[in-house]
């Protein structure tokens, strides 16, 4: 069900005309360039790729600072595992709120506290049924999490249980899957085939994808809705604004 190697091995493709080898690309020698590290919409610049050996531009370390003042000024502090890095994942994250960033930081901590590492006992079924899984990796070597709308439906699940479930293959993925500073970011196809519109789990979907979006913020690539039917366009348009 898990799948993190990619498919494709360290290795040299074969001699070429010149006498050259050429070195395969692999995630563990992948280098992000611009259109990997920023989403760029008009004069919106955001970063998804923030580990070292990554420079931050001017703008943003001058945002950093503004969050740090702000702590200062307020006589306050976050954990200690939030570098600079990871505090601007947030700020940016939260629109360049220091309150709602301070806010946020500190629920996420909670969330890791309460919650990592994940008991799956009474989950296991559901681990392994296929609704919800990380299989190999897109181009750009993200890993790619597919939901599987059709056995969600189907499902005798909890919102809990689904929030379990979430949580411990995220979890495994931004530990073993990706690579900071190169990898950071996952991509979700939505499977949709053989469900009809009045079928739509809106629950527990909202609890799988709102899981991901604010606990393991600054992680989504993009979502992608596959096999979906006419009639359910209009019902996507509530997934993505989620």
């Amino acid at each position: 069900i898990l799948d993190m190697k990619g498919g494709i091995g360290m290795g040299f493709m074969p001699t070429g005309a010149f006498g050259m080898n050429i070195p395969i690309i692999t995630k563990d020698n992948f280098v992000p360039n611009d259109e990997d590290i920023f989403v760029i919409t008009g004069k919106d610049k955001q970063r998804l790729i923030f580990g070292e050996p990554l420079e931050f531009e001017a703008e943003e370390i001058k945002h950093g600072e503004e969050f740090k003042h702000y702590l200062e000024d307020n006589d306050l502090s976050v954990p200690e595992t939030y570098d600079f890095r990871e505090q601007f994942r947030f700020y940016q994250g939260c629109n360049y709120d220091p309150k709602m960033t301070y806010e946020g930081i500190l629920e996420n901590h909670q969330f890791i506290s309460e919650n990592i590492p994940v008991e799956v006992e009474g989950v296991e079924e559901f681990l392994q049924n296929g609704m919800v899984y990380f299989y190999k990796r897109d181009i750009h070597f993200r890993p790619v999490c597919i939901i599987n709308v059709k056995k969600l439906v189907n499902a005798d699940i909890e919102e809990d249980q689904i929030l379990k479930i979430t949580i411990a293959m995220a979890d495994f993925v931004t530990k073993n899957g990706l690579r900071p500073g190169a990898i950071e970011n996952w991509t979700v196809i939505l499977d949709l085939k053989s469900v009809g519109i009045t079928e739509i789990p809106k629950k527990k979907l909202q609890a799988l994808v709102s899981t991901l979006q604010s606990n393991f913020r600054g992680r989504l690539y993009k979502l992608y809705a596959i096999n979906m039917p006419f009639m359910l366009r209009a019902i996507w348009s509530l997934v993505k604004g989620m």
